[in-house]
């Protein structure tokens, strides 16, 4: 064999060689950026699912704000899911689904709260408070069919329209429209000239509270969500 065959045999090998090399390494760096891929638009939809069931929730803890605003007894303990009847909430069932395809499954659960010496809500090891309630609100789905999410939201209600003697606190006051709006569960409120007001505002008329509005100009106690 001539040397001149010998050297393109050589480079011949070297070419296929460096082919090789180089499609391994764009399998590699092609994998691992597929893989980048993926893993972000799990991420972007996995943020998306959980602002959804997050939504679901809090939807949830108005809807019982709202049934224990028509009666302090529809509040009994047990599992429920929600409907509307007459544009108002009610509980139905033990669970329901808020959503057109029937993804997430939402749950409330009402629990009687305990209260320590002090007055205090505590987990358990107190006094049941019969005008107090704990209502817990979860939110499943499953992400991916081997994956099952939740979202877990909960507050304490209260029989507002009951005054409660809880042994060691003390009896609940307000004389103001942004108090008393706060003993029933809402941010703060304020006294303004119509309940036209209160809508315009995104706020809810109290007409209890209406009592701690004074002026004349503004009698109409807006409860603030």
């Amino acid at each position: 064999m001539s040397i001149n065959k010998f050297l393109q045999q050589s480079n011949r090998g070297q070419s296929v060689i460096e082919v090789i090399v180089a499609v391994g390494i764009f399998v590699i760096i092609a994998g691992s950026a597929a893989i980048s891929v993926i893993s972000s638009l799990r991420s972007t939809r996995l943020a998306k699912e959980e602002s959804q069931a997050t939504m679901y929730a809090m939807e949830g803890l108005e809807a019982a704000q709202s049934i224990r605003n028509q009666n302090w007894e529809n509040l009994a303990d047990g599992s429920y899911g929600l409907s509307e009847s007459g544009g108002e909430w009610e509980f139905s069932g033990s669970e329901d689904q808020p959503d057109d395809n029937q993804k997430y499954t939402r749950q409330i659960t009402i629990s009687p709260a305990q209260r320590n010496d002090n007055g205090d809500l505590v987990a358990s090891g107190g006094t049941t408070d019969a005008d107090t309630k704990l209502v817990v609100v979860s939110v499943a789905w499953d992400f991916v069919p081997t994956r099952n999410n939740e979202v877990v939201l909960s507050k304490y209600f209260t029989n507002w329209q009951q005054e409660r003697n809880v042994p060691g606190a003390a009896a609940p006051e307000y004389g103001t429209c942004a108090e008393y709006c706060a003993l029933v569960d809402f941010n703060g409120g304020a006294c303004r000239s119509n309940a036209n007001q209160c809508d315009n505002n995104n706020e809810s008329h109290k007409p209890i509270g209406d009592t701690f509005c004074s002026s004349v100009s503004s009698d109409t106690c807006c409860c603030q969500p």
